[in-house]
C-alpha cells in the first residue's frame, strides 16, 4: 500500500540569520482547504496548500531573546504513484457549535499536472534523470546509442512525471455534515 500511495513532502522553514529546519513528512493523503471563496477548483485548493506560510512567534539561536518572523513552505519530496486529495468540505461553526457542510461546487480536470515549482530540488534532480534514462532506453531500442542526456528537455521535468489522471472521485450527497450518503464514481481504466 505505502509503494503505491505514500508520497513525501519536505517542510522547510525560514528565518532571518538561522539555517533552515527541514523535516520530512510522508503523507498518504493530502488534505485540502477549500473554505476560502478563491478556492474554485482542486489546483487553487493544491496551490493554497502548497504555498508558503508566514510564521510569527519563532525563537532561533542566534536571537534567543526574541520572537522572529518566518516563512514555512511545502515541497513534494516524492510522488506517489497514486495522488490522493481530500478537498475539506466539513468546517466547524463557532455559530453553532457543530460541524458544517460547505455548499460549494469544485472543479476537478481529467489530468492534473502539477507544477514543477512544488517539487524539491532532489525530486526534480531525480525526475530529470529518469527522463534522460527512459530516452536513452527509447532512443537505443530505436536507433542504436543512447541519446545524450542534456538540452532543453534535461532542464525541466517533463509533463509525464508531474501528470496524474483522474481515477475517480468520492461524494457526499446531503446537505447537512451529520446525515448524507456517499457515493463513487470511477472512471474506467
Amino acid at each position: 500500500v505505502t509503494s503505491v500511495f505514500q508520497g513525501t513532502l519536505r517542510s522547510i522553514v525560514r528565518t532571518v540569520g538561522a539555517k533552515d529546519s527541514v523535516t520530512l513528512q510522508p503523507f498518504m493523503c493530502l488534505q485540502l482547504d477549500m473554505f476560502k471563496p478563491s478556492v474554485r477548483t482542486v489546483e487553487d485548493a493544491l496551490e493554497l496548500y502548497m504555498s508558503p506560510e508566514m510564521l510569527t512567534g519563532l525563537r532561533t539561536e542566534r536571537y534567543p531573546g526574541t520572537e522572529q518572523r518566518g516563512q514555512k513552505l511545502l515541497l513534494f519530496d516524492k510522488l506517489p504513484q497514486v495522488l490522493i486529495l481530500h478537498l475539506k468540505r466539513f468546517v466547524f461553526s463557532q455559530q453553532t457549535g457543530s460541524a458544517e457542510k460547505l455548499q460549494k461546487t469544485m472543479g476537478y480536470p481529467a489530468e492534473l499536472v502539477l507544477p514543477e515549482s512544488y517539487f524539491s530540488a532532489p525530486l526534480s534532480a531525480a525526475l530529470q534523470v529518469e527522463a534522460a534514462v527512459l530516452s536513452g532506453q527509447q532512443a537505443a531500442s530505436e536507433s542504436g546509442p543512447p541519446a545524450p542526456a542534456w538540452g532543453a528537455a534535461a532542464s525541466s521535468v517533463p509533463r509525464k512525471f508531474r501528470t496524474y489522471r483522474l481515477f475517480a472521485v468520492c461524494l457526499h450527497r446531503g446537505e447537512h455534515a451529520v446525515r448524507g450518503h456517499y457515493t463513487a464514481f470511477a472512471c474506467d481504466a
